[in-house]
């Protein structure tokens, strides 16, 4: 692979992580309008978000669906979701 090839993967790679942290910042916006307008907590305010989505409790398709899963923020969501799985079971 020629240096200008590999310097093309890599600003599509940087491009591809810059499209999924607006993501992850439109989606954490989203819950802080959800807790403003009456959720009384983050957990909450997450389950509405997932039930408007119909996700079913299918965190990584869910978050993959918000456009930022293979993120570290990504991982992360899934991993509260699954937290708070636990908790409504």
């Amino acid at each position: 692979m020629s240096l200008l090839a590999s310097m093309r993967k890599l600003t599509a790679y940087e491009e591809e992580q810059a499209v999924s942290e607006k993501c992850a910042d439109d989606f954490e916006a989203e819950i802080a309008d959800l807790i403003a307008i009456g959720a009384d907590s983050r957990a909450t305010a997450l389950k509405w978000h997932m039930q408007a989505n119909d996700a079913d409790w299918d965190m990584e398709h869910y978050v993959w669906n918000q456009g930022f899963l293979f993120t570290d923020r990504g991982r992360a969501l899934v991993k509260e979701l699954w937290a708070l799985q636990k908790e409504a079971a």
